[in-house]
Formats: C-alpha cells, structure tokens, sequence
C-alpha cells in the first residue's frame, strides 16, 4: 500500500475520532493528532525503509490508542458512532452486493 493513501486513511480515522468525542479535550486524540503531523512533516526527508518502519509505528499507535479510547466514549459519543454518516447501512450494503437491487415499498396515500 502507497505510503500517501496510508497517511490518508489515518488522517480520515483522526477526523472520525474528532467527530465522535465532538469538543472535548481528550489526551490521546491531541497525541494522534501531534503524531501524525510530525510524521506528515518529516516524511519527506526520510528513506524509504525508514518511512515505511515509522508509519507502521504510527498505525501501531492509532490502533493502541483507539482501544484505550473506546474506554473513554460517554453514552451521547455512542449515539454519535451509531448516526455517523460514515457509518455502513443496510441500503450501502444492498446496493454495492446485488446488481440488481430495487427498494420495493407501499403506495403512499
């Protein structure tokens, strides 16, 4: 996998996380956020191998990070993952599995 649709994917995971704790401070997020800048800077600079081991660094982070945060979520952040329009649903499903899906409903009076 490319090292800039990585980059990418763990930008769209932090901005997932912010949009879940909402504006609350939280530590962890702050720390992936400051991470993530840092390697975006000096991503440039650094040899191939060495991004490559550095970035794996960084993905161990988001995935240690996610769980402890998980701890952390108040019943309304559970609300907020359940509505997110990020969020996979019946319709996504049945439209991107069967070829041929068509919504069948009742006439409306």
């Amino acid at each position: 996998m490319d090292i800039e649709k990585r980059i990418a994917e763990l930008t769209e995971r932090l901005n997932y996380i912010r949009d879940i704790f909402g504006d609350r401070e939280n530590a962890n997020i702050t720390l992936l956020q400051s991470k993530l800048e840092e390697f975006s800077k000096h991503e440039a600079a650094a040899p191939a191998p060495e991004q490559a081991r550095l970035l794996q660094q960084l993905e161990d982070l988001f995935v240690f990070l996610e769980k402890k945060l998980e701890h952390d979520l108040a019943p309304m952040d559970r609300v907020r993952i359940s509505r997110h329009p990020l969020r996979i649903s019946l319709k996504d499903i049945l439209e991107n599995v069967y070829d041929n899906y068509t919504e069948i409903g009742g006439q409306d009076e």
